[in-house]
């Protein structure tokens, strides 16, 4: 029984302090912490999760592998745990191409890499545009370990299939 009022305590000050960053209002709850680049927001629990994932997780306890937190409202920053449901990565893309949200309908995305790197050839282009993913994304102390043991190789022309 005290085992169960300890975590009850850790649970309860963990939920106060993600209301902290809420902004509860009549429709959405906003999350007004920190936000990623795409708009979400983030919260620490043993790591760093995405705020709607957070709420969820809050309120139901977990959330099943191989699925994913998806708003009905469409606000990126809504932690209201009624404007959330659990689906597959299969549901959030067909869901992302619905509301417009698609890499391809955005501005926010930039042109295409092979219209950006045309008149190269297109493993050089391939190659270059992986090296420039891995840069701007190697955050994490492992996605830089990768990143640097991908640069020992020393890509050229023939180290990737061509495209």
């Amino acid at each position: 029984m005290k085992g169960t009022s300890r975590i009850d305590a850790v649970l309860e000050s963990i939920c106060q302090r993600f209301n902290l960053y809420v902004r509860k209002t009549d429709d959405c709850w906003e999350w007004q912490g920190a936000l990623d680049k795409a708009g979400y927001g983030y919260f620490w629990l043993g790591k760093t999760v995405r705020a709607h994932r957070a709420a969820y997780i809050l309120c139901h306890g977990s959330v099943p592998i191989g699925l994913n937190v998806l708003h009905r409202c469409d606000n990126r920053r809504c932690v209201r745990v009624d404007h959330l449901y659990v689906g597959t990565p299969t549901d959030n893309a067909k869901d992302c191409v619905e509301r417009g949200r698609h890499p391809s309908r955005d501005p926010q995305f930039g042109r295409k890499i092979s219209a950006s790197l045309s008149g190269r050839p297109k493993s050089v282009a391939h190659i270059e545009a992986v090296r420039k993913a891995l840069r701007r994304w190697a955050i994490t102390p492992a996605g830089r370990a990768h990143f640097h043991r991908i640069e020992q190789l020393r890509w050229n022309k023939h180290a990737l299939p061509n495209i």
